[in-house]
């Protein structure tokens, strides 16, 4: 046995504070609070346990309602588990994984192996009973307890119990003796058949495994009901009246007095150790005998003629839920005690959440449970009446819907109503199935009633009832139904989940993990659950990684049959048109071009991760603008290249709003976000016009969104719910501000996909046409699994990546020709072309504003001398001209010069090789270019002393 240190052991629980809340659950939130208290007891009142930290690191309990001696995590192991010291060490030490502990735990019964006696046959087992220790009664039925009461359930603590068997090493006979200790206790339950005998069920509490906590012994009957005996005799013994406790002397009366004699309620608990805790409160207890043993509709009689109430208390973990709704589904009358939800928050000693009565006697005090029994309310939807017909001389029976209970019956089969803040009535009915929720209509709750009924052929009178009571279930009394809050949360900032109809996925950075349904704990909108029978793909379609040798990423295709990869690959191939000229001439593209294309294929899958992830990361407040790689002579847009089909295909996984982005109006109207909610994910502005004003999604992108429903009250989406944005247009951005840079995710879409507009190319072509068939529509089971695992890869480079841009120069020059105009870009052409004399030369900015004025009138009074300044910017950054050299520029940086007798601001455009002689400020001198002499066709004179240029 290895060595153990308590040092080792509380360095290695945060100074012992991890045993402490293993130990008391109960007192998380008390080591950053010195006032906050405690309860070390369940019993006691008032909390007055508190933690402190010692200046060695380590942290103590002090109970000022008890010894008050202070103690670290081990000691109050001790005293709660009733250890010694060096047990606890190395129970502790195996169980938070302290190097030294042994790997099999400790605490066990003493065991013994000795030969069997002559009396002694194979099979045989027996058992030694002892007296109750009040460790072991506290243990078994918490510290009300008693050895009464165990009797009374046939309890008892063993000494020890023995089997006799053959040895299988020898064959001689033995005995197998387990002996009980202070540490490890043993308990039994003993009853006598009287036809299959003397049967039991053994209680190891201690045991390490949870499948040895208990065994059984002799052959137990199949229907028996634990603590029924004890039922009976109370509800007999209320019904063992005296003469004199009768009212009346009629022997049918008094008959009929008895019946109304029952039992307040009987409670039904899930097992041994809380029922026998809910008997020490007082309680009539039973429960069955197993896990799998099942409670008959003619027992379930039989206690209702026992009982005004059976109630049923169940573990909260999830198999727990479920197994209490179904039994209370079965059993109409059977009242549901609900734990509260909160307990699951606390730990139980084993570090486990804390999920049963016992848990519960822990952390609240038992007049709370009486109140919880109290109130517990059963799925039976109506009550019964009985009337009495004088006339006839008949008693019969009426019907009326009880409402709570109705609301119980409803709420706990899902329906409830949901906040919807820019809804009419500010909220939705939903139904919950397992995981899934699902938006119904109000008439959908009545039918669900009404079938239910049917199908479990109640009594036409009460069918009838609710057919004759329609207000009952109209929308004004489903109102009342309570409204749930729904964590929708399927993401961290390093994953993701999708949900499919037979399997859900996990994509992180490593790939795709797949779960069975209600593996995963998450809830989901149920027209988010793709329709669906999918499976991971043994090798991922394609491969992002970084060429270390390259000091690049680059991409290996794996799988060249998914139809939505080879659209994204031929979407990229931006020299397509090369490639096929090439190709014909038995050539290829260069590695460079080569590369380039690839680089354009990272980034669309980089942006469609980017748009799966739910989660919002204010470092990465990207809209994704999708836009045509072509510039056409004219600035006219191109369109057709496929850029929608990328980006709708987001619309598969999950919520979305989708915007008319033709609408040159779309972001004046007030009620735009009218149909985006907390639960939408994604909005898509599909095909934007050239004059969409991006600025108008600058909040939306990096903080909240104002949302104004047309028929509700306006509210804000905090950031983190806010959906994310992408953008499709056959126009680049007017205004490329850093504002707006900084909020962008540009992809680039080839012409390679395109329409024939006026005879350019040699046809139309597009997806349908090269795989015959409509991507999506079209799809069978096969490419609907190549489709997802592209897309779930696609988040896998998000995930692993920082911003991954395009290639940039075609992004730029798109962006260059919107911010000029195309009419300002058409004048310019001409006015700076090579052959005109405005180039390398000093130009009044007046008289070529009035020129482009002449050729566009329009604009005249439209457009303001700024305006005009960064049309002309954009102009010499699409052409690389450079315009107004520094050392032309004055110190304010302009060039400042005379026209016609007055100082004039004037632009010039270096658009050639030119050596400019001239020192910044007025009154210098510049020599042009060659070619500007030529085109002149004369040399220019040198400066007069008023510093006026010659044209």
């Amino acid at each position: 046995m290895a060595y153990i240190s308590q040092e080792e052991l509380l360095e290695a629980t945060n100074g012992g504070l991890e045993i402490i809340f293993m130990v008391y659950p109960q007192a998380h939130g008390c080591e950053s609070d010195k006032r906050k208290k405690f309860k070390c007891r369940g019993t006691e009142k008032t909390a007055s346990a508190a933690i402190k930290k010692l200046e060695d690191g380590n942290w103590v309990v002090t109970d000022f309602g008890g010894d008050q001696k202070p103690r670290n995590g081990v000691q109050c192991y001790m005293l709660e588990e009733g250890m010694e010291y060096k047990e606890a060490l190395q129970f502790l030490a195996a169980h938070f994984n302290v190097k030294g502990a042994d790997e099999k735990p400790l605490i066990k019964a003493d065991f013994e192996i000795k030969p069997a006696t002559a009396d002694q046959n194979e099979g045989d087992y027996f058992y030694e009973d002892k007296d109750w220790t009040p460790q072991e009664l506290e243990l078994v039925g918490g510290k009300m307890f008693t050895a009464e009461m165990a009797a009374k359930q046939f309890l008892y603590s063993l000494k020890s119990y023995t089997y006799v068997r053959k040895s299988k090493s020898t064959g001689e006979l033995m005995q197998y003796i387990n002996k009980s200790t202070a540490q490890y206790p043993i308990f039994q339950f003993v009853f006598d058949d009287k036809v299959k005998g003397r049967w039991g069920k053994r209680l190891e509490p201690k045991a390490h495994n949870k499948a040895d906590r208990f065994r059984y012994f002799g052959t137990r009957p199949k229907d028996f009901i634990m603590g029924l005996h004890l039922v009976r005799k109370a509800y007999d013994k209320l019904n063992e009246a005296e003469d004199d406790d009768y009212q009346s002397d009629d022997p049918d009366k008094q008959k009929e007095e008895r019946k109304t004699k029952k039992i307040p309620e009987i409670v039904w608990c899930s097992g041994d150790r809380d029922a026998l805790s809910v008997m020490a409160l007082g309680f009539p207890v039973i429960w069955l005998n197993s896990e799998s043993a099942i409670l008959k509709e003619s027992q379930f009689a039989q206690l209702e003629k026992w009982g005004w109430k059976i109630c049923r208390i169940g573990d909260i973990d999830a198999p727990g839920i479920r197994q209490s709704h179904r039994l209370c589904m079965q059993f109409l009358d059977l009242h549901n005690v609900k734990l509260p939800e909160e307990l699951t928050q606390k730990r139980d000693h084993r570090g486990n959440p804390c999920k049963d009565v016992r848990d519960f006697l822990q952390h609240y005090r038992s007049y709370e449970l009486r109140e919880l029994i109290k109130l517990a309310i059963p799925y039976r939807m109506w009550d019964v009446k009985w009337k009495y017909d004088t006339a006839k001389k008949l008693r019969y029976k009426t019907y009326a819907i009880n409402p709570l209970q109705l609301y119980t019956f409803l709420e706990a089969n899902g329906y409830y109503r949901f906040r919807l803040p820019n809804t009419k009535t500010g909220y939705i009915y939903i139904h919950i199935e397992g995981n899934q929720v699902q938006e119904i209509d109000p008439v959908e709750i009545k039918n669900f009633v009404n079938k239910f009924l049917e199908e479990r052929k109640v009594d036409p009178d009460i069918r009838n009832t609710f057919y004759n009571s329609p207000n009952k279930l109209g929308e004004q009394s489903l109102s009342n139904l309570s409204l749930i809050e729904i964590d929708f949360t399927d993401y961290t900032s390093k994953s993701q989940y999708f949900f499919f109809e037979q399997s859900t996925w996990e994509v992180d950075q490593n790939g795709i993990k797949e779960y069975k349904p209600g593996e995963v704990k998450k809830f989901v909108w149920a027209d988010e659950v793709m329709k669906h029978k999918v499976k991971v793909l043994d090798t991922p379609p394609y491969e992002v990684y970084f060429d270390d040798a390259k000091g690049r990423l680059d991409i290996k295709i794996h799988k060249t049959d998914c139809l939505f990869l080879k659209y994204l690959i031929n979407t990229s191939r931006i020299y397509w048109k090369e490639q096929e000229k090439l190709h014909a001439d038995g050539l290829k593209l260069s590695d460079d071009m080569l590369y380039e294309q690839r680089l354009h294929l990272i980034n669309k899958l980089y942006s469609l991760g980017y748009l799966l992830h739910r989660y919002k990361d204010s470092n990465r407040p990207w809209a994704v603008y999708a836009m045509d790689n072509k510039i056409s002579d004219d600035g006219e847009s191109s369109g057709g290249s496929g850029k929608s089909i990328a980006y709708k295909a987001i619309r598969y996984f999950m919520k979305y709003v989708t915007l008319e982005g033709r609408n040159p109006r779309l972001t004046e109207n007030p009620h735009i976000w009218e149909n985006v909610t907390s639960h939408t994910d994604y909005v898509l502005v599909d095909d934007a016009n050239q004059y969409l004003k991006f600025d108008f999604f600058y909040s939306a992108l990096t903080g909240e969104m104002n949302v104004n429903p047309k028929h509700g009250k306006q509210y804000e989406l905090p950031f983190e719910e806010v959906p994310k944005i992408a953008i499709t247009s056959n126009f680049g951005l007017r205004n490329t501000d850093s504002s707006t840079v900084r909020r962008i995710l540009y992809t680039v879409f080839s012409d390679y996909y395109h329409f024939n507009k006026d005879g350019e190319y040699e046809r139309d072509w597009s997806p349908a046409l090269e795989f015959g068939k409509n991507l999506f529509q079209d799809f069978d089971k096969n490419e609907w699994d190549l489709f997802f695992n592209t897309m779930a890869h696609a988040l896998v480079c998000y995930l692993n990546n920082d911003k991954i841009d395009p290639p940039m120069e075609n992004v730029h020059k798109r962006n260059l020709v919107v911010a000029m105009t195309d009419p300002f870009k058409e004048w310019a052409e001409v006015y700076f072309s090579e052959s005109s004399v405005n180039c390398d030369t000093l130009i009044p900015k007046s008289v070529a504003m009035d020129n482009y004025f002449n050729h566009n009138p329009r604009d005249r009074h439209k457009w303001s001398t700024n305006k005009f300044t960064i049309a002309l910017k954009a102009f010499c950054r699409y052409h690389e001209y450079e315009l107004n050299p520094p050392s032309l520029k004055n110190s304010g940086g302009r060039i400042i010069r005379k026209h016609e007798g007055k100082a004039e601001e004037h632009i010039y455009i270096k658009a050639f090789d030119t050596t400019i002689n001239d020192e910044k400020g007025e009154g210098t001198a510049f020599t042009p270019s060659k070619q500007t002499q030529a085109k002149l066709g004369q040399a220019l004179t040198d400066q007069d002393d008023d510093d006026d240029l010659p044209f």
